[in-house]
């Protein structure tokens, strides 16, 4: 297995579901979502806007401070490393770990795998409404989009690294700028990974859509945590 698959990072398109469940899906069934990916279909947790000081209003508040062990993946570039330790830290909060549904998908070049469908409570939680809040809040701010600077700094890197067809030769610095504007709702972690797989994946430069693809893929985990923390919330 490859370094970067072994992150998670896959040909942008590759994946297509066969909707197959795994055993542990017995008596599951999602929660829906306020919203959804319209790439993936993957829930996405309501956040909230992020101030000018970067702490977004009526979520985390000023109190909200990553655990050291979380704030070092997230510092990386491997965002399956910090769900693992989001899980880790949820299950230690919360007196349980949480269960998976998984479902079966089929890659042109690795063949047939399996993912996460769905996050779910093993046992009710609905008498720990402050743990929950905790764990949500933890994963909430593990989902804070990146600062601008951290993305402009890594597509020019890509861009060093990797040749532009003729036809690209031409990219403004508005392109540049919409690239970060568009790029800006995802993680630190996840940008890294994608930008930084890529440049090793292919030699010519990615089109918005192939890169916004690969981040939605690098979150989709993430999102399906806060997901079920937040369904089970609602429920409390």
């Amino acid at each position: 297995m490859s370094d970067d698959k072994a992150r998670g990072f896959r040909s942008i398109g590759s994946l297509t579901s066969t909707t197959a469940s795994t055993p542990e899906a017995k008596g599951s069934t999602p929660a829906s979502s306020p919203r959804r990916s319209e790439i993936s279909g993957t829930p996405k947790p309501g956040l909230a806007l992020v101030s000018s000081t970067g702490t977004p209003h009526g979520v985390l508040g000023a109190a909200t401070k990553l655990p050291a062990r979380l704030a070092q993946e997230m510092a990386g570039r491997e965002p399956d490393k910090t769900d693992e330790v989001i899980l880790t830290i949820c299950a230690q909060q919360l007196g349980s770990p949480l269960g998976s549904r998984s479902e079966e998908v089929i890659d042109p070049v690795y063949g047939w795998d399996s993912r996460v469908a769905a996050y779910r409570m093993p046992v009710p939680v609905t008498w720990m409404p402050m743990e929950l809040e905790r764990a949500r809040r933890l994963v909430l701010a593990a989902l804070q989009p990146a600062p601008p600077q951290l993305i402009v700094a890594e597509l020019a890197r890509l861009r060093t690294l990797t040749k532009s067809r003729p036809e690209e030769e031409s990219v403004s610095e508005a392109s540049y700028a919409a690239y970060t504007d568009e790029l800006g709702e995802f993680p630190p972690d996840a940008i890294r990974a994608v930008c930084r797989g890529w440049m090793r994946q292919s030699p010519w430069f990615p089109a918005f859509s192939e890169l916004f693809q690969a981040c939605e893929a690098a979150v989709r985990n993430r999102r399906l945590i806060a997901h079920a923390i937040s369904a089970e919330l609602a429920a409390a």
